[in-house]
């Protein structure tokens, strides 16, 4: 089977959620999740053997903490 290209590269759509299920302020949504990922780095340390998650995506004032270990429990979660 011939191998195809890639498709180009598609523009990024506007984030249709911002203000409402998580804040817009690129700030303070960083700092949210760094927060939440530096407390499940520190309660949660990540697995060579995860292969997959299943991460909440709701409203990240009410999934943020919980998304954060499910993230953290792989390999490398910086990389995502």
């Amino acid at each position: 089977m011939p191998r195809t290209s890639c498709p180009a590269r598609r523009a990024a759509r506007a984030a249709s959620h911002s203000g409402s299920w998580y804040t817009n302020v690129p700030g303070e949504l960083a700092d949210q999740i760094s927060t939440w990922m530096d407390a499940a780095r520190g309660e949660h340390p990540s697995s060579p053997d995860t292969k997959a998650i299943i991460a909440p995506h709701a409203g990240y004032a009410y999934s943020g903490r919980t998304m954060a270990y499910a993230y953290t429990s792989l390999p490398d979660p910086d990389t995502i």
